[in-house]
């Protein structure tokens, strides 16, 4: 099971608001020991002049750019917290994969 909210693996489906701007990929964090941790704080800290203050919505992928729901993981993700993956919470023993997330933002970035 995926708990999404307001995430879109196709930008097609992505809202369009006047004004809006999507992040660039951001990967702070490879697979590993607990599983992939893209969480907007980490990123917030790592990529201050990218990130936005209140982003709107949050897009995922693999890192190998199929889109995120190929990957069979269970995730957590939305704008406010990012996307995390949990290797201890995976069914039949899978770990998670490498994503990438981008957020929309309504104020101009940098």
């Amino acid at each position: 099971m995926t708990t999404v909210r307001q995430s879109f693996d196709d930008p097609t489906t992505a809202p369009q608001v006047c004004g809006s701007q999507w992040t660039i990929w951001l990967d702070r964090d490879d697979p590993g020991g607990h599983g992939d941790d893209e969480s907007r704080a980490l990123l917030l800290h790592e990529y201050p002049h990218i990130m936005c203050a209140q982003p709107v919505a949050i897009e995922a992928r693999l890192v190998d750019g199929r889109p995120a729901t190929m990957s069979g993981n269970n995730v957590t993700m939305s704008p406010e917290a990012g996307l995390v993956c949990r290797n201890d919470i995976q069914p039949h023993g899978i770990r998670c994969h490498d994503f990438q997330v981008r957020f929309l933002c309504l104020e101009n970035l940098i």
